[in-house]
């Protein structure tokens, strides 16, 4: 069963990108930007739980703060699922 909330510690890399933790599960994934970042956390969560592709089409997404959120405050988020009627990624 997916978690219902994931703490994601957040880094900024040398190169612009970021690196995300997720603590509880010793997961670790990169991306570029916050939006990618978000795609990549959700894929970590979903492959570490062994969701099948097919499954992922109908689970909601773990969503983030808005893309308007400061670069520097990246450093701790918590990533929720919507409500089981939400299906979409929700990234303003």
């Amino acid at each position: 069963m997916l978690p219902r909330r994931v703490q994601v510690r957040v880094k900024n890399t040398t190169e612009g990108g970021f690196v995300a933790e997720l603590p509880e599960y010793g997961i670790f994934t990169q991306a570029s930007t916050v939006p990618e970042l978000v795609y990549m956390v959700n894929d970590a969560i979903f492959t570490y739980f062994d969701v099948s592709v097919e499954d992922r089409k109908h689970l909601p997404y773990f969503v983030t703060p808005p893309r308007s959120h400061p670069k520097k405050q990246l450093d701790l988020l918590e990533f929720s699922r919507p409500e089981a009627h939400n299906h979409r990624l929700c990234v303003n």
